[in-house]
């Protein structure tokens, strides 16, 4: 991810940027990422942020349990993002960041 950034703000400032990666391909699915704070930040002053948040899959709520699955705490996604993170939290599974950095 931070190569992609990288290459990307490079490319913007008229470099000539060649991205060598490993993988043949972009991946696929992976796992969900809560985005936030700093990355959110960032992502939001190279203009990535309206892309990043047409991926953004919310989760109904927000369930902790003890070990034997006795819910201690239930909280709605909703009012959990406006309140705490005043709607700027995002999730999306980790191939939709590495997507749109690519693009």
């Amino acid at each position: 991810m931070a190569g992609l950034s990288l290459a990307g703000c490079l490319g913007r400032q008229g470099d000539d940027v060649l991205v060598v990666e490993r993988s043949p391909r972009l991946r696929e699915g992976g796992y969900m990422i809560d985005f936030f704070g700093p990355g959110l930040d960032v992502a939001e002053r190279l203009g990535l942020l309206p892309r990043l948040a047409a991926s953004h899959d919310p989760v109904d709520r927000l369930v902790f349990a003890h070990a034997a699955g006795r819910v201690r705490v239930s909280v709605r996604y909703d009012v959990l993002r406006r309140r705490l993170f005043r709607d700027r939290h995002f999730n999306f599974l980790r191939a939709d960041l590495e997507g749109v950095l690519w693009a």
